[in-house]
């Protein structure tokens, strides 16, 4: 079934169940606002790559598919910062790197701060504006360049 097809069923059927309690107008507004709920979820979806997958479970999605299904689920609310915990654990080199170049993109695309936590410090502070280590001490980087240009072999993004 096409996606308009279902959201105008849907539609219909929102609009006769609240018809029936409610007065047209109140029934058209609510409506609209379950359509416009389903339209930011499907545009977090479309967003991160993972609008094609909308229908199917998310245990059958890999590791990598799973993790831009949360962070489209993260965009649906709009927020102004999202925090990652160890975001690409367990997940191949290539599907990291294209996580994380979807990071950089929705932090440019729509001015979305993300606080990143990982000892993966190598592979992010390339791509990274500012860095922050925490090892006993709070270590902070103005610049991915200041940190990898500061760093020594025996400190904490070593270990």
């Amino acid at each position: 079934m096409q996606r308009d097809d279902l959201l105008a069923r849907l539609r219909e059927r929102i609009f006769r169940f609240a018809a029936s309690r409610l007065q047209r107008d109140a029934a058209e507004d609510l409506a609209q606002e379950v359509l416009l709920v389903l339209h930011e979820k499907y545009a977090a979806l479309d967003r991160v790559e993972m609008g094609t997958f909308r229908d199917r479970l998310i245990g059958d999605l890999s590791g990598g598919q799973q993790q831009r299904v949360f962070i489209a689920r993260a965009l649906a609310t709009e927020p102004d910062i999202i925090f990652l915990d160890e975001p690409t654990v367990g997940v191949e080199k290539h599907i990291r790197d294209e996580f994380y170049a979807l990071l950089k993109q929705l932090n440019r695309a729509l001015c979305l701060t993300v606080v990143l936590i990982t000892h993966d410090l190598e592979s992010v502070a390339y791509e990274a504006m500012h860095v922050a280590c925490i090892d006993r001490a709070l270590y902070y980087y103005d610049s991915a360049e200041a940190f990898l240009r500061e760093r020594r072999p025996t400190d904490h993004a070593h270990r």
